[in-house]
């Protein structure tokens, strides 16, 4: 992240990492290759708080965004894919 660390979540099986930072991006970071780089996710227009791993599918990722984006977004966190995003109405923390 290029600002600090709001938040991370270690997925359910505990081969995946993810983080999400005041430059409004997440990244996923693989357990195996934690120096290494990470998989950069784009697209929330504030911080990135929230975050939640599905416990029934594999890699699926839910990201929740600060005030100015309002929005929770999912993603197939492995192909670095969004799937779909809801807007809130307010802040997700």
């Amino acid at each position: 992240h290029r600002q600090e660390v709001c938040g991370l979540r270690w997925s359910p099986g505990g081969d995946a990492l993810a983080t999400g930072g005041n430059d409004n991006a997440v990244r996923v970071w693989s357990a195996s290759k934690l120096g290494a780089g990470a998989q950069e996710l784009q697209g929330h227009g504030a911080a990135v708080k929230a975050l939640a791993w599905s416990p029934h599918h594999r890699g699926r990722l839910a990201t929740g965004g600060g005030t100015a984006d309002r929005s929770i977004k999912i993603w197939d966190a492995a192909r670095g894919l969004r799937l779909s995003t809801v807007d809130t109405g307010s802040q997700v923390c």
